[in-house]
């Protein structure tokens, strides 16, 4: 019987030690996000609140791959948003060869989002058509 029962202990607290190694394997704070890998800790400047990662190698891989994706994918649509932006001011302002200059460099950017994947072809499409519309109104008008 006392080996039955030092087996159990010795199986219980070999349990308790892998219950602590997996909680342990994702820390969260205030600030960002800390992922503990084997190497040391990737530390993500997005804020981020982690429930359950999982533990297998390529979950793990394909977690730190959606997290650089995504942000990635969120510069580039920040970046299209401002050249969308700057491209309309421009259309209302009163110099057409900028804004005409301006909306190559804008409709060759939203084809590459396109091609990325980031937008959709017809949302690329939806805002090149407005832009080509809205430059031509204005050139009838001046």
């Amino acid at each position: 019987m006392a080996i039955c029962a030092e087996t159990s202990a010795g199986a219980s607290s070999a349990v308790a030690a892998e219950i602590d190694r997996r909680q342990a394997s994702v820390t969260t704070h205030t600030g960002s996000t800390e992922i503990a890998m084997q190497g040391g800790v990737l530390d993500l400047a997005v804020p981020e609140v982690i429930d359950y990662v999982a533990q297998h190698a390529s979950a793990l891989k394909a977690h730190r791959q959606s997290l650089k994706n995504r942000e990635r994918n969120r510069q580039y649509r920040s970046r299209l948003r401002s050249a969308l932006k700057s491209i309309r001011t421009a259309i209302d302002g009163k110099d057409l060869a900028a804004a005409r200059s301006a909306l190559k460099q804008t409709i060759s950017l939203i084809d590459k989002m396109t091609s990325k994947g980031i937008i959709h072809r017809n949302a690329a499409g939806r805002y090149k058509s407005r832009l080509t519309i809205r430059l031509a109104s204005k050139s009838k008008a001046a």
